[in-house]
């Protein structure tokens, strides 16, 4: 809703904007005025209307979000307020003003957050230095004491339940490892202006031997190894003496912190070669260290993390409910959202209520209603009232969904204000006005979700049927992706939308800019990569070496087609695992895209609730059913089959056409990536038994099934490893 008053002596707009000392009463109005978030188009149009005004956006200030809160402020400081807080500055034309954005301000801010950057990273490396300053010094006697307290820790782990302070203390201990000191060293020798000048999106790696995809360690890295070699052999001693063991939960088995390879304790190994890995997941994420040590096979012998980023010590004290001072008000949820608030947080959405109508209309029509209007600005607004201050928010949607959180119930406004801090915005309360500003302006801009194109999305999932292939693959181009921006996600959710299709962004993307030629191609001997576009390629290049990489191997196999031994480990948690090392030299241009057409019969299992959530059903191909059937009946073979999460009910079972798109990207004959596309109608899916499938697709599920059994017919419990989920081959 909108307030406003307007006072005797509203004049127009003079032709001079100047500062409030140089108006008069009439030609310098006073505004009270309150908008909800929209766009600076929206507002600026009702804040012309309550000043007799005429104020205007440019290209590069229309889209922005703002809320704003103002009780009898001058117009001319209105005007200031709002142009500071969006890095942007007035331009007269005439009796018209024009806020812009000019070429100067926005590399200032850039600037600027990179020097913020710059200091967050060198304060999080110094505050690890100075807590291995106050370490006791390493020797054998603090590699068993450690042994000891990490023995006494692992007895408390459980992966089911969530533990802030486990984890905690996992840290605490983790930086006392050998590795943990080695990193916390390395830190200190890396410039944290170069760090804040790598890419995000991608994995950056140093090596003490660099491939053509990597970057030399720093100089003074190699005496720190030979140390963290030294302190390791006599941490892999402790280990073995106190016989400290991974934990293991339902057949898997689980790597806790920093200390290293526990599972190979009597084979301390050498270390030959050592791996600093950087990464970012947007530009404003939190920036993160690996440090990676591995022997002359190739094998992992330690690990260490460091997360260089916003100190986020102060959050979980931040998200806890404040009690509110005897007499003191407090910010109250909105009642038009207690539906939306109701259903997120308070109950499970098996079976959600319809929405009212005027709620609904709003959710589906963003460009009308902005979603940052729901929870944040209205927030904003009544923190302002509360501490009776001016306010002017520039917002961003990465605010979206951490302004949710808590709006069930009444909060302080000192809480409100110090959660807010924590997604990506920079609050300042001073000399009578609250400002609230994006910590990246330019990239929250960059990635703000186009409101037109979410209303598009929205008002189409809700239709009832399932997107198409084609449909994702187009609102791929036209939504940012889920990890930089959380509206559409969050969005879809609130309007009880489950999505299933788990698509990789860049693989659709790649799929959506392809041409008619090149999908021939794709569909025929392959789609080399030296004929993708430079969009494309970039894409491809982001799937191998970004923050998602995920790598596949395939035995190589012997003249007669049969598979020769293979060391899984060497390339799923070695050092073949990391990309710059299994593709030194970048992407081949003649590897290729191929993509498969699949328009065949699957099985799809019900929809299981569980406690917290709907457990979407499987779509499964006769060999795929047999494997899950048979999993399920051997959980002593298989043990994670034992998890709620793996189960699924076959006594009824659903029978319909499916159309999968399969992609594999060859990199080499061991290397590749794969992906899926699918589409169908569930309407058009009929119940089944498994006992009543078609003949055809029960012939085929008995064959595999019945494979399955001469194969595992010797198999013995604990033989198989839980980390390889459904992957083991036949017992040979």
């Amino acid at each position: 809703m909108i307030g406003l008053t307007l006072f005797a002596g509203i004049a127009l707009l003079p032709h001079h904007v100047g500062s409030a000392s140089n108006r008069t009463t009439q030609s310098d109005p006073k505004i009270t005025l309150a908008i909800q978030a929209t766009s600076m188009a929206k507002a600026l149009e009702q804040l012309s209307e309550a000043s007799h005004s005429s104020l205007f956006t440019s290209v590069q200030t229309a889209s922005d979000v703002i809320t704003l809160r103002f009780k009898e402020v001058p117009l001319s400081e209105a005007m200031k307020r709002i142009a500071d807080a969006d890095d942007a500055s007035w331009r007269q034309e005439g009796e018209v003003f024009r806020l812009i954005r000019t070429t100067d301000q926005v590399r200032a801010e850039k600037r600027a957050a990179y020097l913020k950057e710059v200091e967050t990273i060198r304060k999080a490396i110094q505050k690890r230095s100075d807590a291995l300053a106050k370490m006791p010094g390493w020797n054998s006697s603090e590699a068993d004491l450690l042994a000891t307290k990490v023995k006494s820790l692992i007895r408390g782990f459980n992966p089911n339940i969530s533990n802030s302070n486990f984890y905690q203390q996992v840290s605490q201990l983790s930086q006392q490892a050998p590795i943990g000191r080695a990193m916390t060293k390395i830190c200190a020798m890396l410039d944290p202006e170069e760090l804040a000048q790598l890419p995000s999106s991608y994995r950056t790696v140093w090596s003490s031997h660099p491939t053509a995809t990597q970057r030399p360690l720093p100089e003074g890295v190699m005496p720190v190894i030979e140390q963290y070699m030294a302190y390791q052999t006599q941490w892999q001693a402790a280990i073995d003496k106190y016989h400290v063991t991974p934990p293991t939960f339902g057949g898997a088995t689980y790597w806790v912190g920093d200390f290293g390879d526990l599972q190979d304790a009597n084979s301390p190994g050498k270390v030959t070669t050592v791996l600093l890995t950087a990464q970012k997941w947007s530009r404003d994420s939190a920036f993160s260290l690996e440090l990676s040590a591995y022997d002359e096979k190739g094998k992992r012998i330690g690990q260490a993390q460091n997360s260089l980023s916003t100190d986020m010590s102060n959050y979980t004290d931040a998200m806890k409910d404040v009690p509110a001072r005897p007499g003191e008000r407090t910010i109250k949820p909105d009642p038009e959202m207690a539906p939306i608030v109701s259903q997120q947080f308070q109950a499970t959405q098996r079976d959600p209520k319809p929405y009212p109508p005027q709620l609904l209309k709003k959710l589906l029509h963003p460009e009308d209603a902005d979603p940052l209007s729901y929870f944040l600005s209205n927030s904003l607004i009544q923190a302002s009232e509360i501490k009776d201050v001016n306010m002017v928010g520039i917002l961003t949607d990465r605010a979206f969904f951490g302004s949710m959180m808590g709006e069930a119930k009444e909060i302080t406004a000192d809480t409100f204000i110090k959660r807010l801090g924590f997604f990506n915005t920079s609050i300042e309360l001073k000399d009578g006005w609250l400002t609230v500003r994006p910590t990246q302006p330019d990239f929250a801009r960059e990635d703000r979700v186009d409101r037109k194109e979410l209303g598009r999305y929205l008002r189409r999932i809700v239709a009832g049927k399932p997107l198409t292939i084609d449909e994702h693959a187009n609102f791929c181009l036209t939504l940012p992706p889920q990890e930089t921006n959380f509206i559409p996600n969050s969005m879809a959710n609130i309007l009880h939308y489950q999505d299933t299709a788990y698509y990789d962004h860049n693989m659709l993307r790649i799929y959506a800019l392809s041409t008619p030629e090149q999908r021939a191609k794709m569909s025929g001997g392959g789609l080399p990569f030296e004929a993708l576009t430079e969009s494309q390629l970039e894409c491809v290049n982001k799937m191998v070496y970004g923050v998602n990489t995920n790598l596949q191997y395939t035995p190589p196999q012997n003249t007669d087609g049969n598979n020769v031994e293979f060391d899984w480990n060497l390339f799923y948690n070695g050092l073949m695992h990391e990309p710059t090392e299994s593709l030194p030299n970048g992407i081949p241009p003649r590897g290729t895209l191929k993509m498969d057409v699949d328009n065949s019969f699957v099985v799809k299992t019900q929809d299981v609730p569980t406690r917290n959530y709907t457990m979407p059903g499987r779509q499964m191909d006769p060999s795929s059913l047999a494997w899950q059937k048979y999993s399920q009946e051997h959980p002593d073979l298989f043990p994670w089959m034992a998890e709620e999460s793996q189960k699924v009910d076959l006594s009824r079972i659903l029978y319909g056409k499916r159309l999968q798109l399969n992609f594999t990207l060859h990199f080499t004959p061991v290397l590749s990536l794969s992906y899926s596309f699918e589409e169908h109608n569930s309407s058009d899916f009929k119940s089944v038994s498994i006992d009543d499938l078609p003949a055809d697709f029960k012939k085929q599920f008995d064959d595999a099934y019945n494979g399955l059994k001469q194969s595992y017919a010797n198999a013995k419990p604990g033989q198989f490893n839980g980390n390889q989920r459904g992957t083991n081959p036949p017992p040979q």
